[in-house]
């Protein structure tokens, strides 16, 4: 059984202020260990540049990539959200080496 979640994202008055005079700039955003395409969608219709990430194909049309998430971690994101801690928790070396710009 999985669960599923609904995000529901509101802008105040400032943050598309802040829109409207390009004052917010897109992030580059990777969610890993995700195959539904939920939050790398609900990003991308924010303006943001969201890639998905899992060992699974993707459930829904959009940028991912269908793999190892080490293999991309150090491909520049400003944002990197990971739906299953526990898979990432299998390589904390990797993810410090990124951290250190090794």
């Amino acid at each position: 059984m999985t669960a599923q979640t609904q995000l529901d994202f509101t802008l105040d008055a400032a943050a598309v202020s802040g829109c409207e005079q390009g004052l917010v700039l897109p992030l580059r955003v990777l969610v890993a260990c995700e195959s539904s395409g939920t939050v790398r969608d609900a990003f991308n219709a924010l303006g943001h540049v969201a890639t998905s990430c899992d060992m699974l194909e993707t459930e829904t049309p959009g940028d991912h990539h269908t793999g190892d998430v080490r293999d991309i971690l150090g491909n520049g994101w400003d944002l990197i959200i990971c739906e299953n801690m526990v898979d990432l928790c299998a390589a904390p070396a990797e993810l410090n080496s990124i951290e250190r710009g090794a």
